[in-house]
């Protein structure tokens, strides 16, 4: 698991187009720790998971499990809504009411 945690944190750095010097000023450890981490000479706490998710925008259960392109869209929804403001995913939750009533009327 370790493993899998360093290579999705290195890969997803890299494809942000973030150094180890900008990810490390960014959830605020050195770059060396970041190497450390990418390397998998290190676990991070679960304070600086936090802070790696949140700033490469990542589902914190990627670190853990492989996503794939199969990944069920609804789980996609709820993770994307996650990250929204309360108001904001009561916002969606209409829309999604508005989708549905739409699509039962069609029925």
């Amino acid at each position: 698991m370790a493993l899998r945690i360093s290579t999705v944190i290195r890969e997803t750095r890299k494809e942000k187009g973030l150094t180890q010097e900008g990810l490390a000023e960014l959830i605020g450890v050195t770059p060396g720790y970041v190497g450390q981490l990418e390397r998998n000479e290190t676990t991070p706490s679960a304070v600086i998971l936090s802070k790696i998710v949140e700033v490469l925008g990542i589902d914190a259960n990627s670190l853990f499990f492989e996503q794939t392109e199969a990944m069920p869209l609804s789980r996609e929804i709820a993770i994307r809504a996650s990250r929204l403001s309360k108001e904001n995913q009561e916002i969606v939750l209409g829309i999604i009411n508005i989708i549905e009533q739409a699509y039962r009327k069609r029925e």
